[in-house]
């Protein structure tokens, strides 16, 4: 309230708090560096990428795009002007990234209060983490159809083309293969990250499977360009806007014939 009150200034506006590991969660290493918490914060930033709103040894005021649902707040007025969250969304995944891109759009500022703390009582591991991922590779498929130019930071098809569940499978076993000690912490991580990255593959895989249609064209293709005008196409199809599609079609070919 007092951080809504040092920027009443801006009649439209987000806060953002910080999220911290409660006492009696005894974070261990993996949940320290999903979430940016690593001494020098470097870590994996899939969790929290806490690491970006920090400039040297100081904290940013301003954290555009920012507004994770575990510590955020808002005002009625905005959240209701921007038609609150998208309800498409299956999972706890996304869903408040795709809400604050609409803010970001609409040059929406959130504020960040590092001071501002909320503390998770439960552990993050590797198994669960992996399940996430998984849903959180098909959410994404889902915030790429709303907002397609971010569809290329989102969907790699040449991720897509090297996924199978056998990979998936060795990469969490090589993940829980355990290692200690920081002449080893690179491999750790190293292995943490690649476990992760085919989980999400196989979440937005997941997606394509059952959307099938324009979606199925995505891990064929080999340029940022062509994921964001696949997607767009894909997604109209959806939609029935058969009008739009045909027009994502053909700014597709005119140049990649």
């Amino acid at each position: 309230l007092l951080w809504h009150k040092k920027h009443e200034n801006n009649s439209q506006r987000a806060v953002q708090g910080f999220v911290d590991h409660h006492r009696e969660s005894m974070p261990d290493e993996f949940s320290l560096w999903l979430t940016d918490q690593l001494p020098g914060w470097k870590g994996s930033g899939l969790q929290f990428h806490w690491a970006s709103l920090r400039d040297g040894d100081k904290w940013k005021e301003e954290a555009p795009g920012w507004l994770l649902t575990s510590n955020c707040s808002i005002t009625r007025e905005v959240y209701f002007a921007e038609g609150g969250f998208n309800e498409s969304f299956p999972y706890a995944a996304w869903e408040d990234i795709e809400f604050s891109t609409r803010l970001r759009m609409r040059q929406i500022p959130t504020f960040f209060n590092p001071a501002c703390i909320t503390r998770h009582l439960h552990r993050l591991t590797l198994d669960g983490y992996v399940n996430r991922q998984i849903k959180a590779g098909y959410s994404s498929c889902i915030l790429s159809g709303l907002h397609p130019e971010i569809a290329p930071s989102l969907i790699s098809p040449e991720g897509l083309r090297e996924y199978s569940d056998e990979k998936l499978a060795y990469a969490i076993q090589k993940a829980k293969e355990v290692t200690t000690g920081d002449d080893t912490k690179e491999i750790r991580y190293q292995r943490w990250s690649i476990a992760l990255q085919y989980a999400s593959w196989k979440g937005v895989l997941d997606y394509i499977k059952e959307k099938g249609r324009g979606w199925l064209a995505l891990p064929h293709v080999h340029s940022p360009e062509l994921v964001m005008h696949v997607v767009s196409c894909a997604s109209n199809l959806d939609r029935g806007d058969i009008t739009m599609a045909q027009l994502d079609l053909g700014w597709a070919l005119d140049k990649h014939q």
